[in-house]
C-alpha cells in the first residue's frame, strides 16, 4: 500500500465498494489506499497507509467518538461532538482541529487547526461517497492520516442517523 504522502497531489474519494455494504475504501487514482470497515453498530476499523485505527462511540448519548489504534488501550484522539454534527477533535500529542460544515446543506465538511489553516476537505457525493481534498501544505500536518478517516467515519454516523435527524441529510434517508 502506498504512503499517504504520495496521494498529495491526487484526487482522493472514499466510496463503498461493490460486494460490501459496511466497508468502504479510500481510493486514489483508481486504486484503494485505505478500507474502513464501519458496521452500523459498533466500532469501525479503518486500515490505511499511516495507522489502523478503532472508531467507537461510548455512553448513552454516544456524543463522542474515542479513536484508539488498532490492539491499543489508550486513546489516540477524542472528538466531542456538538449539536450541529461538528466539533472538537483532540489527539493524544495535544492537537486540536474544529470539524464544521461548510455550507447549510452540510454536505461540504472541513477540518480547521487551531492555527486556522484547513488541511483536509470532504465534499459529499453521489450516494455513500466523498471527495477528499488535502489542502497543499497538509503534507506538515501530522494528524492528516487521522483527520482523514475521522473526517469519514463521521459523515458515516451522520448519514445512519435516524431519518428525521438533520444528519440524514448528507446521504439521503438513513439506510439508503
Amino acid at each position: 500500500m502506498r504512503t499517504l504522502e504520495t496521494l498529495y497531489v491526487e484526487s482522493l474519494v472514499w466510496r463503498p465498494p461493490v460486494e460490501s455494504r459496511d466497508r468502504y475504501e479510500l481510493v486514489a487514482g483508481g486504486v484503494p489506499v485505505a478500507t474502513m470497515d464501519a458496521p452500523r453498530r459498533g466500532p469501525a476499523c479503518a486500515d490505511g497507509p499511516n495507522g489502523r485505527w478503532m472508531f467507537s462511540r461510548p455512553g448513552f448519548f454516544r456524543r463522542q467518538v474515542v479513536v484508539r489504534t488498532v490492539g491499543g488501550d489508550e486513546p489516540v484522539a477524542t472528538f466531542d461532538r456538538i449539536w450541529t454534527g461538528g466539533g472538537t477533535v483532540a489527539t493524544a500529542t495535544g492537537a486540536r482541529f474544529r470539524w464544521r460544515a461548510t455550507n447549510f446543506r452540510r454536505s461540504c465538511w472541513v477540518w480547521r487547526g487551531m492555527d486556522g489553516n484547513e488541511p483536509v476537505r470532504f465534499a459529499r457525493g453521489r450516494g455513500r461517497t466523498a471527495d477528499v481534498t488535502l489542502a497543499p501544505d497538509a503534507a506538515a500536518v501530522p494528524e492528516v492520516p487521522l483527520l482523514i478517516n475521522l473526517g469519514w467515519y463521521l459523515l458515516l454516523v451522520h448519514a445512519n442517523a435516524e431519518p428525521d435527524s438533520t444528519y440524514a441529510a448528507l446521504f439521503g434517508a438513513a439506510g439508503s
